[in-house]
């Protein structure tokens, strides 16, 4: 088995699943497209609004879980670690001005 291509297989689809969460995220700010779906799960689901849509960090977790009926579990939790660290960094750049 070829660990190389598998690994930069999953790196790729980390890369993918981090502009995702950070389409997401932006989606949901001020003035854009979401924001009023954002005002509404803001005042009616408290808790898992930061894993949902509020933190790239912390989104990882909850949109890499649907890849466990794709992917072992190893390969998911491979896809959530590093996809966290892709978020957070496109985050921190993206909105480095603010």
């Amino acid at each position: 088995m070829n660990y190389t291509n598998t690994i930069i297989e999953l790196l790729l689809f980390a890369l993918g699943l981090s502009l995702w969460i950070n389409a997401i995220h932006l989606s949901f700010g001020q003035g854009m497209i979401l924001e009023k779906l954002y005002k509404w799960l803001d005042k009616n689901i408290k808790y898992l609004r930061k894993p949902i849509f509020l933190c790239p960090t912390c989104m990882s977790s909850i949109h890499s879980l649907p890849l466990l009926l794709i992917f072992p579990l190893w390969k998911v939790i491979f896809i959530c670690i590093f996809a966290s660290v892709i978020s957070t960094l496109l985050r921190d750049k993206l909105f480095e001005n603010e």
